[in-house]
C-alpha cells in the first residue's frame, strides 16, 4: 500500500505531461489566422507556434525522466479489478 502512495504523485504528474494539446492549439490558431488579422495578429500566431513547438521537444524528455523515476513493474505485481 505504501509504495502505492507513494507512485500517485508520479502517476499524476506523468498524465500531466503526455496529455500535450499543442495539435489541438495549433490548428485553432491556424483557423483563427484564416479568419484574419482581427482574430489572430500574425505575431500571436508566431508565438503560438514557437510554444508549441517547445512543447512538443520538452514532453517526450520529461516523459523519460517520470518514467525513470518510477519503479520497475514486478512481474505478478499486476493486478486487474
Amino acid at each position: 500500500m505504501t509504495e502505492s502512495v507513494q507512485i500517485l504523485p508520479l502517476l499524476v504528474l506523468l498524465m500531466g505531461v503526455a496529455i500535450t494539446r499543442a495539435e489541438i492549439c495549433m490548428i485553432v490558431m491556424q483557423r483563427g489566422l484564416q479568419l484574419g488579422d482581427w482574430a489572430v495578429p500574425p505575431n500571436i500566431f508566431s508565438a503560438m507556434v514557437f510554444v508549441c513547438t517547445i512543447t512538443s521537444i520538452l514532453v517526450p524528455i520529461s516523459l523519460d525522466f517520470i518514467f525513470k523515476q518510477l519503479p520497475p513493474i514486478k512481474e505478478g505485481n499486476i493486478h486487474c479489478e
